[in-house]
């Protein structure tokens, strides 16, 4: 099977299979922090493993085209190592990579086990800032990482 031919679900399922040693983080994991940059849409995350070593990503927003400026051109790279592209430590990584496959696959499992996986997976669920605190920016960093990987 092709994976033209895999639905989303095989997708998914095939990706969260996937080994986080690339990245040398030991599940489970917790969110610790998430970021939203008003430089265009980056997003931060901060992760913390089993053993309580942090690891922190970025999906690179700057750029990308809006109304106002339709032909801007932003790449969305994955960084590992700091919440924003231009923060020291920051690595831009291939896109689908094993970095960035190996941290798809740990997301998958975290919203898998979530308490409101079904919100994570759906956007037009509505998340109250009031009551979940800040799912609503862990799910923007989580669908599109998503969408990288399938076609929705």
């Amino acid at each position: 099977m092709t994976a033209q031919e895999e639905s989303v679900d095989e997708t998914r399922a095939r990706y969260a299979k996937l080994s986080a040693d690339v990245l040398k983080i030991v599940e489970p994991v917790k969110v610790l922090d998430v970021a939203y940059w008003k430089d265009g849409g980056s997003i931060g995350l901060v992760l913390s493993d089993a053993n309580g070593r942090e690891h922190a990503f970025c999906l690179d927003g700057r750029s990308l085209p809006t109304k106002e400026h339709p032909d801007e051109q932003g790449t969305r790279n994955l960084f590992l190592g700091a919440t924003h592209p231009t923060r020291k430590g920051a690595k831009a990584v291939a896109r689908r990579g094993p970095e960035e496959s190996a941290l798809y696959g740990v997301m998958l499992r975290w919203a898998n086990k979530h308490p409101q996986r079904v919100a994570l997976y759906n956007e037009k669920t509505g998340l109250s800032p009031n009551e979940i605190g800040n799912l609503w920016e862990i799910r923007q960093f989580f669908l599109r990482l998503d969408r990288r990987f399938v076609a929705n």
